[in-house]
């Protein structure tokens, strides 16, 4: 993906190795794929500035013969995965691969001018939460960089 000439998504790996020495990269072959659009609204248990959020966003769920499946989500403002398995037993995982995060963000008067923009690098840490400044109708976009 590119933002006036500059890459600012290439290529990422996603693994995760568990216990059991079994990997999601490892022996996967590609057994289903489900595409589905969604387009509801939540209601706020608990309303701060409105009552109905909007959850719309676009799914794929890439299911492997090796009882692993990846979702990913793109939203208007950003995108998201999550690594799903089958197994039978609970699951131990030893590691996940490290990344750090390239992201291109709305630049403060990006309201008024669409090329004012921001590309910052930060490490993921688990756990970790960033805010991100969103101009009305803007979005921002994170590279995941294999350490």
């Amino acid at each position: 993906m590119f933002v006036d000439e500059k890459n600012i998504l290439d290529e990422s790996v996603i693994d995760m190795n568990l216990s059991n020495g079994r990997s999601l990269t490892i022996d996967k072959k590609f057994l289903n794929k489900k595409v589905l659009s969604v387009r509801e609204n939540i209601v706020a248990q608990i309303p701060v500035s409105r009552k109905y959020i909007p959850d719309e966003f676009n799914e794929l769920c890439i299911q492997f013969s090796n009882h692993f499946t990846i979702i990913f989500r793109a939203y208007n403002d950003g995108i998201a995965y999550r690594i799903q398995t089958s197994f039978s037993d609970s699951v131990t995982v030893l590691k996940e691969t490290a990344y750090k995060a390239s992201i291109c963000r709305d630049g403060i008067n990006a309201d008024r001018n669409a090329m004012d923009y921001i590309i910052e690098k930060k490490d993921i840490i688990p756990g970790s939460k960033w805010n991100i400044h969103l101009a009305p109708s803007g979005g921002f976009v994170i590279r995941l960089i294999k350490e």
